[in-house]
């Protein structure tokens, strides 16, 4: 009767385990979601960053331009307004880039070692099933 006992103690401890498990994964996807949304509003705060400098090296220009005695609108003036600008979007698009390709990297680490932990998970309950049966059939 002992032994039944144990065996039923020793299946509690499997599902005691595979729900710590459950636990330990659900924590790591909520700080994977954690890291992910600071890194969009880093991203977000860098972006106003680069356009409020733009705006101000506009302004610059423009004011440089006034004070030279060339309008705005002229073909040198707009080239170098328009290259600023050029120079700005680009710059933005290689961070958007640049985060997409660390996001993804993240997403899919995790992805691997979710797979990993499944399989862990699996082979360890397989092994203690296994060993609860031959447990079991030794009592007979």
């Amino acid at each position: 009767m002992g032994q039944y006992v144990q065996a039923a103690m020793m299946v509690a401890n499997m599902i005691q385990s595979s729900q710590q498990t459950k636990s330990q994964q659900a924590d790591a996807m909520a700080k994977q979601r954690a890291d992910i949304q600071q890194r969009q509003y880093q991203l977000q705060i860098q972006e106003r960053e680069k356009r409020a400098r733009l705006k101000r090296a506009e302004a610059t220009q423009r004011s440089q331009f006034g004070a030279q005695g060339l309008g705005s609108n002229s073909g040198s003036a707009t080239a170098l307004l328009a290259g600023l600008h050029k120079e700005t979007e680009q710059s933005i698009a290689d961070m958007h880039g640049l985060n997409n390709m660390r996001t993804s990297h993240l997403l899919e680490q995790s992805a691997r070692n979710k797979r990993t932990n499944l399989l862990e998970q699996r082979n360890n309950l397989f092994r203690k099933g296994m060993g609860t049966m031959v447990n079991l059939l030794e009592l007979k």
